[in-house]
């Protein structure tokens, strides 16, 4: 499932695994990156994908330590396990995130 800009956020956190993407509506990279990420929410239903607008959420920015857009972190339970800047393919989540 694809959320954007949830209201909630610490809610969907507490999840087993959490995608969640820092991106902006002006940043060529992120518009191209979220079909990729619509194809790997439809095929690992147990992951939520979120996407949150960084320029509107500067606080969370800070809270996840964005640099670079987009960001890409892979999120189990709360804690980070591991991060992407820039446009990837599936493909390379996939695998850099260990989806199975």
């Amino acid at each position: 499932m694809i959320i954007e800009n949830p209201t909630n956020l610490d809610e969907y956190l507490k999840n087993d695994s959490v995608i969640l993407v820092f991106s902006t509506q002006s940043c060529g990279p992120c518009q191209t990156l979220k079909p990729v990420l619509g194809k790997i929410a439809q095929m690992h239903k147990d992951i939520n994908v979120i996407i949150v607008d960084a320029s509107e959420n500067p606080k969370l920015n800070v809270k996840f330590k964005v640099m670079s857009l987009p960001t890409v972190i892979f999120l189990r339970a709360g804690k980070e396990q591991k991060r992407l800047t820039g446009f990837h393919s599936q493909e390379k989540i996939e695998k850099e995130f260990k989806l199975e």
